[in-house]
């Protein structure tokens, strides 16, 4: 019945299930896994909304903080993603608020004890980039999807790599839309959203 409503983008039932069961294992409701997972080659894949709303699940905050910006010296733009793990950074505050608290504790053991909040704050912020030259070495600039919309692409390129290295748990292992469609040359195009339309 989903397979002749058109609603999975896909006719087949085999696919339509591996996408139900994926995001069920993933947490997510069946409308949302038809319309936010694919299957290319057999294997399951994940467009950069959903992505995004695993890293929440886990804490995690992405922020687009440079888009295709031109790199300092060199022939080459970068975009990149900020990853805040929100709800672990409020766990290092209120340590620090309750330590401001404690009259027993004196200054130098607080300091001591601050420096080390601070270091572990730091695994909560991280930065990932990609490059245009990556693209590049890639051969990713030959298709014409990274032709028409580079800029969309290496959001989705930056996102993914981060994801995959600040919440591995979430992803679960599996790729991005568009990398394993680059990978096996399947034809795609993008919405307005940057969402993966796969057309084989």
């Amino acid at each position: 019945m989903i397979a002749d409503s058109g609603i999975a983008g896909t006719n087949n039932p085999e696919a339509i299930m591996i996408m139900w069961l994926t995001g069920k294992e993933l947490g997510f409701k069946p409308m949302a896994s038809l319309t936010n997972i694919f299957v290319v080659n057999d294997r399951p894949a994940l467009n950069k909304h959903i992505i995004n709303a695993l890293l929440q699940k886990e804490g995690w905050v992405a922020s687009l903080v440079e888009n295709f910006v031109k790199v300092e010296g060199v022939n080459d733009h970068r975009t990149t993603y900020e990853f805040r793990n929100v709800k672990k950074l409020k766990e290092v505050v209120a340590m620090k608020m309750e330590l401001a608290k404690q009259k027993d504790v004196n200054d130098e053991i607080k300091a001591s004890i601050l420096k080390d909040l601070d270091e572990i704050s730091k695994a909560y912020i991280q930065r990932y980039s990609f490059t245009h030259s990556q693209a590049y070495r890639m051969k990713l600039l030959e298709k014409s999807t990274w032709q028409n919309m580079t800029e969309i692409m290496m959001q989705s390129r930056a996102l993914v790599l981060g994801a995959r290295q600040v919440a591995p748990r979430a992803l679960m292992g599996m790729p991005e839309i568009s990398e394993i469609a680059d990978v096996h040359n399947v034809n795609y195009e993008l919405d307005e959203t940057g969402n993966v339309t796969i057309q084989q």
